[in-house]
């Protein structure tokens, strides 16, 4: 469960050297605008509420947080985000997604409604993680995680891309339970995850004993973790 530490329309609070940004109700929100690290710092977008978020651009300082309430939906339109947290974010260590979904028994609804197109040539709603924690890391079953989109078409995508050099880490789940240390403050256990339409990419990470990279899926529709087998 993330601890509410603002109220009121968007606001800010800084705690140990970071700052929460939590949305209301009927909020847009663009990351860019405190995409640089020098000014800003490393920030947190949280959404505690059910009702209707509209997110849009890039950062590699933040970090998404969604738990709204057990009976409650937060239904979260994806209107050209790309989140790619590095060193800059906050977070444990070196392990950081760029979506946690919270504990508290809600439904959250990630909605495909337009892509972005970024400079390095990608189109999509794009998340990936660093180090051994999945890019849409959601460490629980109480929580029901909803992936859903306008149509099933590369129009309306989702990539969730685990860090490539990590050790047998997902795209979208749990920490994994081969993560050390650190994997020991989680469950290690994933699910109420359901795929009902859009297009999304699902990379996994490597797996060291042969090389290769692991847990490739596209879905339109259909599951699609990036598992590591």
């Amino acid at each position: 469960m993330f601890i509410l530490l603002t109220a009121g329309a968007v606001s800010t609070e800084s705690v140990y050297a970071k700052t929460v940004v939590t949305l209301k109700p009927g909020d847009t929100y663009d990351f860019s605008e405190k995409s640089s690290y020098k000014k800003y710092g490393a920030f947190y977008v949280d959404i505690t509420q059910g009702g209707e978020y509209h997110l849009k651009g890039e950062a590699c300082n933040a970090m998404l947080r969604i738990d709204p309430p057990k009976d409650k939906t937060a239904m979260v339109y994806l209107e050209g985000v790309k989140l790619t947290p590095n060193d800059d974010a906050p977070g444990i260590a070196s392990d950081r997604a760029a979506i946690e979904i919270g504990d508290s028994g809600g439904e959250v609804v990630l909605f495909t409604n337009e892509n972005g197109h970024w400079s390095d040539g990608r189109e999509g709603n794009i998340f990936e993680g660093q180090g051994r924690m999945p890019a849409i890391r959601k460490d629980n079953t109480s929580t029901k995680l909803v992936f859903a989109s306008k149509r099933a078409s590369d129009d309306f995508k989702i990539i969730a891309k685990a860090d490539p050099d990590a050790f047998r880490t997902c795209a979208i789940g749990c920490y994994s339970k081969d993560a050390g240390i650190f994997s020991r403050l989680y469950s290690n256990t994933t699910g109420n995850i359901f795929f009902e339409s859009g297009y999304i990419e699902a990379w996994g990470s490597q797996d060291f004993t042969n090389g290769d990279k692991l847990g490739y899926d596209r879905s339109d529709g259909g599951a699609a973790n990036g598992a590591n087998g």
